[in-house]
């Protein structure tokens, strides 16, 4: 048993040696305690079924053999195989004995070729403590003088096969050493290289990311080149066919003329939308954040689609929670995109119904309040497997969308790019057929006061009657009216009014009524009411989705107070209904609308042709409704380049000139307008900045622009630039009349700039100025008294809109100090100093009276005007 431990010990001596130099001297061990002359140590390597044995050590003093030659596969086609399959030890004393027949092959073929016609063969597994098979070893015996082989004995086999625990153990763990080492060097070089590789990656990311934002960039640049080129002689299409729409033109000649002008707008549209696009892949679009009023963007948008809506008999309608602040912070152009993005295609794909605008507070935590935004609508809904795509460019539900509906499929695109940008999220909740919900959520912050909420109170404790079909209509009105103290009831039909009506005690002190109803309309309903005495003195308004010609005279006929169109105003909601019930008064025209209809009795019947250049697409829809509304007609461009070019094509009454724009600006522009041949450069312009700042008339002016506006537009001082302008381009221009001649620094009369006057009598001519002068001493000292009751009731808002109304006025007539003085307040209101503007307010009066001298001094006729101006009133 010595021998056997001596054996053992030998092999852990090797536990350092490679793989192939432990088994080359373990097998030299073994021949030499068995005496055999050859052998071969098998290990067993895996396969995809058995596995097979590598011979990795084969001794043989006569012979070499290639390896390839005495590989097995782990099976019965040879001893070696067997022993593997079996796991048993054989010991074989002859194997060319033809007398004994073995369950295994013998590979004779191998054994002659190394010299041995026959043979005494010991073969044995190797297996670890755990009985895992790691390889076989195969012995062969000397060969006798005689050739006979010489078997091996039994003592042999006893000494040699439990050795084979140890030799197993010794090849696992030869064999795991030199996989850790083999790991360990590739670890080594893996470290060594990852720090490069790294490196390397890192310099292909960001080439690959410099390399895409450059192609970004090169891409949006050239969508933004194209756009530019492109609208450019598209401007040129829509301004030469409304020229030619202006012409004498056959019933055929016409359709064709109209066709050409629709199709240019949708082009239009459609560049625009890509530009849009462009802007915002390039990150090149950035909000502006500013204070604003909620209601008035949410109400602008529904009263601007408003008459689309109708023209569909829609019903079209808003609705802010009670609980949402109106005075927020952020970027109200991009919010108006978006909501009359989602409010357009929900009246685009409404055949019938109601389309709202809802607002609410998002259930977020008070970490990061939100507001929910909801157009809801009755349309056609949206299939599920199209709702996940709808926000991705260029999509649309399916191609039929695109052939009866139009459309670039990017207006959804370009929502989700800018409520991400405002950190909010958007989506959809739609069933086929039964109408879809686009929602987003954007995080709120509360800005400043910039409006005065509408005064409420005088509705508060009022019994109202409304009349609507529509269910959303009277949950709005219901929404608004009882949000506002009133008491509310809600009739759905005319018969269900009256017998409310009937029933009521007390009697309701006012009726709200749908002008559209089915059966019983609300004219019959108003008719019906003024027929019973009980009900005859209960005041009436009607509102309506759709005007048509002679409505207003003829509800007033039948006997209602006031005609509305939906959707209603909050604001203008609560003010016709105090005046109806008494509790307010009838407040007079705005100074220029009302000045200027004194003077016409109504408007102009030939509008100007108005040129709109202005590079933000919601500042340009709005402006045009405006316009369109009053009757001009109006093409737009995109920056200072395309109105150069619009100019020196199309003869324009006027430009409103957006001070800044890409390509070139307003100022860039206006002065290469002035430098036109002919009677281009002389086309009148106005400036519309965001800016109001002291110093921005004279710099304007001196730049060549003949006015300006700021934004947001007053559509009264708008419309009087426009009034005033079509006045000159009308009216006859005789040489000036002589002027009173007053002593210059005698008295208030040097309160006036006789330049501005002799400028303003040259473009409107002798009796359109003294109507102006009249309209404004008519209303000068009303102003002056609205200005001290907000300065005495600390308003600062209602001091800033005064008297920003009152320096447009003054400024216009050249009454120089009035101008001085209420620009002075405007700008302390501004700039958040009411003690300085209050401080200011106590010399209107005196100011005022010098005025009002120095005008009825220059314009004799004007003194019986304003001697009975105390109500205010313009003379009519």
């Amino acid at each position: 048993m010595s021998l056997v431990l001596d054996f053992i010990e030998f092999v852990e001596r090797q536990a350092g040696n490679s793989v192939q130099d432990l088994l080359d001297k373990v097998l030299k061990k073994s021949r030499m305690l068995t005496q055999a002359e050859a052998g071969t140590i098998y290990l067993l390597r895996d396969g995809d079924s058995d596995g097979w044995l590598e011979p990795i050590v084969f001794q043989n003093d006569a012979v070499a053999l290639e390896p390839e030659m005495i590989r097995v596969p782990v099976d019965d086609s040879s001893l070696a195989g067997y022993v593997a399959l079996t796991g048993r030890s054989i010991r074989i004393d002859d194997a060319k004995d033809p007398k004994v027949e073995y369950p295994f092959g013998i590979r004779r073929d191998v054994l002659r070729a190394q010299g041995y016609e026959s043979c005494a063969l010991l073969c044995f597994p190797l297996t670890t403590f755990q009985k895992r098979l790691v390889g076989v070893v195969q012995l062969i015996n000397r060969l006798s003088p005689d050739k006979r082989p010489i078997p091996f004995e039994a003592a042999q086999e006893d000494l040699i096969v439990p050795m084979n625990q140890a030799i197993a153990g010794a090849i696992e763990r030869a064999v795991m050493l030199e996989e850790i080492g083999r790991r360990n060097d590739q670890l080594g070089a893996l470290n060594q290289d990852l720090e490069a590789q790294v490196e390397a990656r890192t310099r292909e990311l960001r080439a690959a990311k410099e390399a895409a934002e450059r192609a970004n960039r090169l891409k949006s640049d050239f969508l933004a080149t194209i756009s530019h080129e492109i609208r450019t002689p598209m401007n040129g299409v829509i301004g030469m066919t409304g020229l030619l729409l202006d012409t004498a033109l056959d019933d055929a000649q016409r359709n064709f003329a109209v066709a050409v002008r629709e199709s240019a707008d949708a082009l239009l549209t459609i560049i625009n939308d890509i530009l849009d696009y462009s802007k915002l892949e390039a990150d090149r679009l950035e909000l502006e954040i500013i204070d604003y009023d909620l209601t008035s963007v949410v109400e602008s948008v529904v009263e601007l689609l408003s008459p689309k809506a109708h023209a569909q008999n829609l019903e079209i309608a808003s609705l802010i929670a009670r609980q949402v602040p109106r005075s927020l912070r952020g970027d109200p152009g991009r919010l108006r995109q978006i909501l009359l993005n989602l409010v357009g295609n929900a009246v685009k794909f409404t055949e019938s119904g109601t389309v709202s605008l809802e607002v609410a507070i998002a259930a977020t935590d008070a970490a990061r309040p939100s507001l929910r935004f909801e157009v809801i609508d009755s349309g056609i809904g949206i299939a599920p497997d199209a709702q996940s795509r709808l926000f991705d460019k260029f999509t649309q539900v399916d191609a039929s969308i695109t052939r009866r509906y139009g459309g670039t499929g990017l207006g959804l695109a370009i929502c989700r790019q800018l409520v991400e940008l405002m950190d909010g999220e958007i989506g959809v909740d739609s069933v086929p057929g039964r109408g879809s919900t686009f929602w987003f959520t954007i995080p709120y912050e509360i800005g400043e006061t910039v409006h005065v909420a509408p005064d409420a109170g005088d509705i508060a404790g009022l019994r109202i009657l409304v009349v609507d079909d529509n269910e959303t209509s009277r949950r709005i009105f219901f929404h608004e009216l009882t949000g506002a103290g009133a008491t509310v009831t809600l009739a759905e039909s005319a018969p269900a009014g009256l017998q409310t009506l009937r029933a009521a005690e007390p009697p309701f002190d006012i009726a709200v009524v749908d002008k559209s109803m089915p059966d019983v309309d609300g004219e019959q309903f108003g008719r019906q009411v003024r027929a019973n005495p009980a009900w005859s003195a209960m005041p009436m308004i009607m509102a309506s989705s759709a005007e048509e010609l002679g409505d207003v005279k003829r509800v007033k006929a039948i006997g209602f107070d006031a005609y509305l169109l939906k959707p209603v105003r909050r604001a203008t909601l609560f003010e016709r209904i105090a005046i109806a019930v008494g509790k307010r008064e009838e407040k007079p025209p705005p100074t220029y609308r009302g000045a200027l209809e004194a003077m016409h009795g109504e408007r102009p019947e030939d509008g100007l042709r108005v040129l709109v250049a202005e590079d933000n697409q919601i500042n340009q829809v709005l402006t045009v409704t405006i316009l369109e509304r009053e009757g001009h007609r109006v093409d737009t461009v995109a920056n200072g380049l395309e109105a150069v070019a619009a100019v020196r094509t199309i003869p324009y009454d006027v430009v409103l000139m957006d001070v800044h724009m890409p390509e070139m600006d307003g100022i860039e522009a206006t002065a290469a307008i002035r430098k036109l041949p002919g009677a281009r450069a002389s086309v009148p312009i106005i400036a519309v900045t965001a800016n109001a700042m002291e110093g921005d008339r004279e710099r304007f002016l001196d730049a060549g622009l003949d006015d300006y506006l700021s934004k947001p537009i007053d559509i009264n001082e708008l419309t009087g630039m426009l009034r005033r302008i079509g006045d000159a381009k009308q009216a006859a221009r005789p040489e000036p009349a002589a002027a009173p001649a007053v002593a210059v620094g005698h008295g208030p009369a040097t309160d006036l700039d006789t330049a501005v006057l002799d400028r303003l009598r040259g473009s409107v001519g002798d009796a359109a100025l003294n109507k102006m002068v009249a309209a404004y001493l008519g209303d000068v000292r009303e102003r002056a008294r609205r200005i001290l009751d907000a300065a005495g009731s600390a308003d600062k808002v209602g001091l800033l809109n005064e008297a920003h109304d009152l320096k447009s006025t003054s400024g216009a007539l050249g009454v120089s100090r009035l101008f001085s003085l209420s620009r002075r307040i405007e700008e302390a209101c501004q700039q958040s100093r009411l003690a300085e503007a209050v401080v200011l307010v106590k010399d209107i009066d005196g100011v005022v009276d010098d005025a009002v001298t120095a005008l009825t001094q220059r314009f004799p006729g004007s003194r019986a005007v304003a001697d009975g101006s105390a109500g205010g009133r313009p003379p009519a």
